[in-house]
């Protein structure tokens, strides 16, 4: 029987079986071709014996769709799909050769990425083709990029429904920083922004329009002039626009009125440079990776007129609220909600992990912060490779959290702990390495409903 896991406060983990087999495989193929369909599910990771389901907290929770997910197994039985095998035997296929061909027909499974080997020959060509006919339509004025600082690149809400075909999903480190951004200026919630890490970013405006920066104080200055953060501020074409090094925090997010105009490769513009996919362009580096923005780029806007339009000046100098305005040096604890593996660590251990602090170490990227502290064990160890969440505390084999961020690897054969709260990973990703970190629990019932009245303000 399959068994149905809580993970984190959006996801879930169907897991299969104990041993990973052809037939097994057989199993989860039909498993993503079925839930694929749901309208509540926005990805799916499929690994050799369990499925990773991720699903939107604004249209169901764990409880609504367990029960759904459950009923929906009821009817693959009935239709010939056996998903409830003894998990210790070798079974025969459980799909006759119409219904596996059904189950996968259109493959959810299909790659567009597989590790050692990259982005596909298709995808490539698709990601091409995309460019192309985007650039045949992109506005010709923006803000042209006379240097790209030490880290930034294009960032949107993330890529998301592709995770089952290899690709991450990418998207801001900080996410609470990256909504207020496109909030302030009244943007779609998905809009692209740059993501300007540690600084060193100029940009030059050609045209008139308003921009917004949130997150980290960079210190901005608009033609050499400081300027603030967490406000809708006024350019015009000409101005320069300059980040200088961190005084607070280590992320900060450049949103345009608008958004900027780039073009969607699978669904989004968010760069993921180990994948070699999203911002601007097609360039990639000779190692294939994506390399964000270069010299003398143009992010191409629709103008805006805000010195002829009322409505326009209205906006300019509309303030974040100080009481939504995160302090980055105050002292950070992690929200973590338990996942079904905790039940590999004893209580000793898990009070282990709670009482002590643990540091941010130097090897921290976008795919996962690693912490350094108190060595944690597991009973048992994790076997077999499972879908790696957004926010998951895997524990390395030296007993260390490893928080997995945007840019994550989509699989782990680690073992998961818990989930981080999500506000807290764009916590997490404006400290400094050696700063101090805690832990704290918090229940799946209050993560979701925090979640959901934070998404539903945002949407």
């Amino acid at each position: 029987m399959i068994r149905i896991e809580i993970t984190s406060a959006n996801s879930l983990m169907l897991a299969v079986t104990y041993q990973a087999s052809a037939d097994v495989h057989q199993q989860i193929t039909a498993l993503a071709s079925a839930i694929a369909q749901l309208e509540e599910v926005m990805d799916l990771v499929p690994a050799s014996t369990s499925l990773l389901v991720c699903f939107d907290l604004l249209k169901t929770d764990s409880a609504q769709l367990i029960a759904k997910l459950e009923a929906l197994f009821q009817t693959m039985e009935q239709d010939g799909i056996h998903l409830n095998q003894n998990p210790n035997s070798n079974p025969s296929s459980s799909l006759s050769t119409k219904q596996e061909t059904d189950a996968i027909a259109g493959d959810p499974l299909a790659p567009l990425f597989t590790e050692g080997e990259g982005l596909t020959r298709e995808a490539k060509q698709q990601i091409q083709h995309t460019h192309d006919a985007w650039s045949e339509h992109a506005p010709q004025s923006g803000f042209s990029v006379i240097h790209p600082g030490l880290m930034a690149q294009i960032q949107d809400g993330g890529r998301r429904g592709y995770q089952q075909q290899g690709l991450t999903s990418g998207g801001p480190l900080d996410e609470h920083a990256f909504q207020w951004a496109n909030h302030l200026l009244q943007n779609t919630s998905h809009s692209p922004v740059i993501e300007v890490s540690f600084g060193g970013l100029k940009l030059q405006s050609q045209v008139d329009t308003l921009i917004a920066v949130t997150g980290a104080d960079l210190s901005l200055t608009i033609n050499d002039q400081p300027a603030p953060n967490w406000e809708i501020l006024a350019v015009r074409a000409g101005d320069r626009i300059e980040f200088g090094y961190p005084k607070s925090g280590t992320r900060a997010y450049l949103a345009v009125k608008g958004g900027f105009q780039l073009p969607r490769y699978f669904g989004s513009s968010a760069t993921v440079q180990w994948q070699g996919i999203g911002g601007f362009s097609a360039q990639h580096s000779e190692d294939g990776q994506n390399t964000g923005l270069q010299f003398g780029e143009l992010l191409p806007c629709i103008e805006q007129e805000h010195r002829s339009d009322s409505q326009l000046q209205s906006l300019i100098g509309k303030r974040v609220s100080s009481s939504y305005i995160p302090d980055y040096q105050h002292s950070l604890s992690l929200r973590v909600v338990l996942g079904y593996q905790r039940k590999l660590f004893s209580a000793d251990q898990l009070e282990r992990f709670f009482r002590h602090s643990y540091q941010i170490s130097q090897d921290c990227d976008r795919k996962a912060f690693v912490l350094e502290g108190s060595s944690i064990k597991s009973q048992q160890p994790q076997s077999t490779e499972q879908g790696l969440a957004l926010g998951a505390v895997q524990i390395s084999d030296q007993g260390q959290p490893v928080i997995a961020m945007p840019d994550r690897p989509l699989l782990s054969a680690h073992s998961i702990l818990g989930c981080i709260y999500p506000p807290d990973l764009g916590q997490l990703a404006q400290r400094h390495p050696k700063t101090e970190v805690r832990f704290e629990p918090i229940s799946l019932y209050e993560a979701q409903l925090q979640l959901t009245r934070l998404y539903r303000y945002f949407r």
